[in-house]
């Protein structure tokens, strides 16, 4: 059986030889977050600390990018930025800020084109073509893809490219030293796009999907790498306001037919590419979760369970190393995890740095469950610090967004990397 393709732009110039951008070398030259003006007043305050935060840590030599939906409203950002860093200056709180190292960027006054999500990591890819030229590819199946060209109109990218064949979100794809993760959520979506209810075999199934995949990321197919997790239709939650759900007939079939668990929603919530070698193999962070004080013991066992089930996935390819994650109550009733894994990596010659959460802000020191969570933050610093990474600690309030499933590496994306050959 022959499927259709639907590829525009990128792949019409057989010429091009493009490669997706690494997810750990090169030095991270240019850095975007998104300003979703739309959040409450809690979530927004936490954004908000959370840029700051980026801005006054990051490395000299990355620029930090900062889409707006309006011109007024990049205008009231760059307002809040110059009281910022005022006040960073005249309290002597660092030397190093550049006001050159950020750059606000919006639609022309008058254009109204939507706004990103403040999940920015997700709705597009970017490629390189072995020089400085970047090139985006977005899927027609994500909300946000209309407003991706503006990247281009304002000097970004090179092309601006949109596949409608693969469903892809970016915080579920991963390229690890010649490798290709891809999660559950991109393989299960795209099969549901393509077959629908077909009742066709799995392998078949599977089969187009990773020969799409593999087309749509210029890759060998064999170097594709499927993360899956085997899901009980009771156990899966996804979002019904989600575009993927939001026009369909049955929220509960889609469901059983994607299999996708929520708390495990992209692999980048749960594995961390290093680019270290050990035993001749890529080694990557996996998370194994710890329960703090929740009432859901048996939710976080089952978990594990699936966590364990992707490393016996993965590790003929890779050499895995384990990580401690919190599961921790939450004020309200709720509970949430700590995700470590969900940071930023970037390695050039022998310069190796992580920016990791620092989630510590967000609990009282009298708490007492403090003491144990600093003893789990510390594991997973000492981790890096065993490989000689420098820390760039990014300390804010990031519980608003871990508990929608995202942290610093969802909130940010690498728009431009020094090229390694």
């Amino acid at each position: 059986m022959q499927l259709k393709t639907i590829v525009f732009g990128l792949r019409k110039n057989k010429t091009m030889a493009l490669r997706l951008q690494s997810s750990v070398h090169g030095r991270i030259r240019r850095l975007l977050m998104v300003d979703e003006t739309g959040l409450d007043t809690f979530e927004r305050a936490s954004f908000l600390e959370i840029l700051l935060q980026v801005f006054k840590k990051k490395p000299k030599h990355t620029q930090l990018i900062v889409w707006s939906r309006t011109r007024d409203e990049s205008n009231t950002l760059e307002l809040w930025f110059k009281e910022r860093i005022q006040s960073i200056v005249v309290l002597n709180e660092t030397s190093d800020i550049d006001p050159s190292k950020l750059l606000l960027i919006s639609p022309e006054a008058g254009r109204h084109v939507g706004t990103f999500s403040r999940w920015v990591r997700d709705p597009f890819l970017v490629f390189e073509d072995g020089s400085s030229a970047q090139y985006l590819l977005g899927t027609t199946h994500n909300g946000d893809y209309p407003i991706l060209d503006e990247l281009k109109t304002v000097g970004l990218f090179r092309e601006v490219s949109y596949s409608g064949d693969i469903v892809f979100a970016g915080g579920d794809i991963f390229e690890i030293e010649g490798y290709y993760l891809v999660g559950q959520t991109t393989i299960k979506e795209t099969e549901f796009h393509l077959f629908g209810e077909r009742n066709l075999p799995d392998s078949i199934k599977r089969e187009h999907v990773l020969r799409l995949i593999s087309e749509n990321l210029y890759c060998d197919i064999n170097k594709i790498v499927p993360v899956a997790l085997p899901v009980k239709e009771s156990n899966v939650l996804f979002n019904k306001n989600n575009w993927f759900c939001s026009n369909k007939n049955s929220l509960k079939k889609q469901n059983a037919l994607m299999a996708i668990d929520d708390d495990l929603i992209h692999i980048d919530i749960f594995i961390t590419p290093t680019g270290e070698q050990l035993n001749s193999k890529p080694l990557i962070l996996l998370a194994t979760l710890l329960d703090v004080n929740t009432n859901y013991g048996k939710r976080i066992d089952e978990l594990n369970g699936k966590l364990n089930t992707i490393k016996a996935q993965l590790q003929s390819a890779f050499e895995i190393v384990r990580n401690e994650i919190p599961c921790v109550s939450l004020n309200n009733g709720s509970w949430t995890f700590l995700f470590y894994n969900n940071c930023l990596v970037e390695r050039s010659g022998g310069e190796k740095i992580v920016w990791l959460p620092d989630y510590l802000a967000s609990f009282d020191a009298k708490e007492p469950v403090f003491g144990q969570l600093r003893a789990i933050q510390k594991k997973n610093q000492d981790f890096w610090t065993k490989y000689h990474f420098q820390i760039v600690s990014i300390s804010a309030d990031f519980i608003p967004f871990l508990t929608e499933k995202g942290g610093l590496h969802c909130l940010t994306k690498e728009l431009v990397r020094d090229f390694i050959n």
